[in-house]
């Protein structure tokens, strides 16, 4: 008796649970000329535009090699990647694709 009002009584608890859906993780990238940056900065300038740095960042070459974070200057051409609105991923001189790389349409 005591299993059948368990298991009538924990899904009805269940049902009165308020629901929060995850917000699903928004990606982006952007490519353009460093205009500011500094080794100690929480942000960077691209193609005129400031962009907040994410904890951990990672800095690599085009060939996906680690670089340090003080090897980044001014000018360099750059892609950075994001989530949610912080950039996660810099990408120094990142290779460019050929139009061969594209599928046919």
């Amino acid at each position: 008796m005591k299993h059948f009002l368990a298991s009538i009584a924990v899904p009805l608890l269940l049902l009165g649970q308020p629901v929060h859906a995850a917000e699903p993780l928004k990606l982006s990238d952007v490519s353009g000329l460093v205009q500011q940056w500094r080794p100690d900065s929480a942000s960077i300038t691209v193609s005129g535009k400031a962009y907040e740095m994410a904890e951990g960042v990672e800095f690599m070459d085009g060939a996906a090699a680690a670089m340090s974070r003080s090897s980044l200057k001014p000018g360099a051409r750059v892609m950075l990647m994001m989530a949610n609105g912080k950039v996660t991923r810099v990408i120094v001189n990142p290779i460019q694709p050929s139009p061969f790389d594209r599928p046919n349409k």
